[in-house]
């Protein structure tokens, strides 16, 4: 099952460059508040983003579980625990999960080893699937097609 696997950190007020730097690692995207969102239109007129927020992922590998995924992003992380932990009292500390199963049936296990990271790094996790011939389509159609 493909997936993908994000850090992201959102909040009022971050730092992103300390994050940067804490973490050793550089942002697939950061952005702060008011920032336009330049990919999304409403009106005619461009949305701007209502937090700070900074973003780094994995996708993983042909033959890569989804935990093995998660593990592999805990794993660069663990060594700042102590840094995120403190970052998650006052922002949000997310490991989001998208996957996208081949078949109506899949699993995401996450063992309790890597539950325990999670939480000693202070982060949420959050999962979604979703079909990728759906989201290439527009969504899911009803029987009628409407």
């Amino acid at each position: 099952m493909k997936s993908f696997v994000k850090l992201r950190i959102s909040g009022v007020g971050l730092n992103l460059q300390e994050i940067s730097d804490q973490l050793g690692l550089a942002p697939d995207q950061a952005y702060k508040k008011g920032d336009a969102c330049a990919h999304r239109e409403h009106g005619g007129e461009a949305a701007a983003y209502h937090e700070d927020c900074w973003m780094v992922g994995l996708e993983s590998d042909e033959d890569m579980t989804v935990e093995e995924n998660v593990e592999r992003l805990v794993s660069m992380l663990i060594s700042s625990s102590v840094y995120l932990k403190a970052l998650s009292k006052e922002h949000n500390v997310t490991v989001w999960v998208s996957a996208y199963p081949d078949a109506e049936q899949a699993n995401i296990h996450i063992a309790a080893p890597t539950i325990a990271a999670l939480s000693e790094i202070g982060a949420a996790l959050d999962c979604s699937t979703l079909f990728l011939k759906d989201f290439y389509d527009g969504g899911p159609q009803t029987a009628s097609g409407q």
